[in-house]
């Protein structure tokens, strides 16, 4: 089986550019199913995957909407959280939609009665927006409008997030109702690994190996988390179910003591090496602070990091000393 990263194609989510959607999420941080990618192609060989059915394990995220939508409402309150997160994980909340081209009218005209039953409305960017009341209904709205070479878009709303994977080289699940031989997804595991940091921590220091309880489970601490535009979907609807499911059949948003407490996020636009996005796994690397400690003292970037408002924006770092196309005349941004 290819990984995640292994297969590229175009995002299927309506309004998203990114030409680098992966198996289940693109660049941009939007989630999707597998079959939905559009253009799959394999890194490796160049050749189009073979999809296959396997069986994983996923948390129904639909299940945990009305207490999503609940803390949600919570952080219109919250001091200084940011709107544009906010806005981020609501439109993952709306309705399973489709996003038909108002060029594909005629064509939508005549299958309409054979789609599932659906809402439509009058949309935006030359798009009809059709509204059902589950991934389901959607889903064979999506295979009828593909038979009958409809164009249409996906889009944002709460999908099963995936546990397991059929990669052997990740971290084996154990065997739960005959399922057996599969690892943990990446991005659970990562989710999860900030706890397994405290507790390794804490053992280290010669705590007892529950004293991380007392960080994670208790309303007397408060766990913050710093993230990326990219990453919101994941660290606020991905990982607020995964921890309100850890409390068992009932669960809320508001956990009794003892229980996994929710984190509160603070969620930073992107900030651009000049005006590319890059990162450490990316093709466009970063420079490192090691470097940039050799012409910036370390005052001189906090400032500099604070100055550009990456709370409302996303912004780019252009540092002279590292820009090929600076002429000497030029100002230093940075400075």
């Amino acid at each position: 089986f290819l990984n995640g990263r292994q297969v590229v194609g175009r995002c299927p989510i309506s309004g998203c550019a990114s030409e680098k959607g992966y198996a289940d999420e693109c660049s941009l941080g939007h989630p999707y199913e597998p079959k939905e990618l559009i253009n799959p192609t394999s890194t490796l060989s160049g050749d189009v995957p073979e999809m296959r059915d396997v069986s994983n394990w996923y948390i129904d995220l639909v299940k945990f909407r009305p207490q999503l939508e609940k803390w949600l409402e919570t952080l219109h309150d919250v001091p200084g959280c940011r709107g544009f997160m906010v806005s981020a994980i609501q439109e993952f909340l709306e309705p399973p939609t489709i996003y038909v081209k108002l060029d594909q009218l005629e064509a939508l005209e005549a299958v309409k009665d054979q789609l599932p039953e659906h809402k439509r409305k009058e949309g935006k960017n030359k798009t009809i927006p059709l509204i059902f009341d589950s991934l389901e209904k959607r889903e064979i709205a999506s295979s009828l409008l593909t038979k009958h070479s409809i164009r249409y878009r996906n889009g944002k709303t709460l999908v099963p997030f995936r546990l397991t994977g059929n990669i052997e080289w990740s971290i084996p699940c154990p065997d739960i109702e005959g399922l057996t031989g599969l690892t943990f997804w990446v991005w659970p595991e990562s989710l999860w690994a900030p706890i397994s940091f405290t507790a390794t921590y804490l053992e280290s220091q010669g705590k007892h190996k529950d004293d991380w309880k007392k960080w994670w489970c208790s309303k007397d601490a408060q766990v913050y988390q710093f993230i990326g535009e990219d990453n919101i979907y994941f660290y606020s609807l991905a990982e607020m179910s995964m921890f309100m499911g850890d409390q068992g059949k009932e669960f809320s948003f508001d956990p009794e003591e003892g229980q996994l407490q929710l984190p509160k996020l603070i969620a930073n636009n992107h900030i651009l090496f000049f005006d590319k996005k890059a990162s450490s796994s990316g093709k466009l690397k970063p420079p490192m602070a090691r470097e940039l400690l050799n012409y910036y003292t370390a005052e001189q970037l906090r400032a500099h990091f604070f100055a550009l408002g990456l709370g409302i924006r996303s912004v780019g770092f252009q540092p002279k000393p590292l820009n090929p196309a600076a002429k000497e005349k030029d100002a230093d941004p940075v400075l």
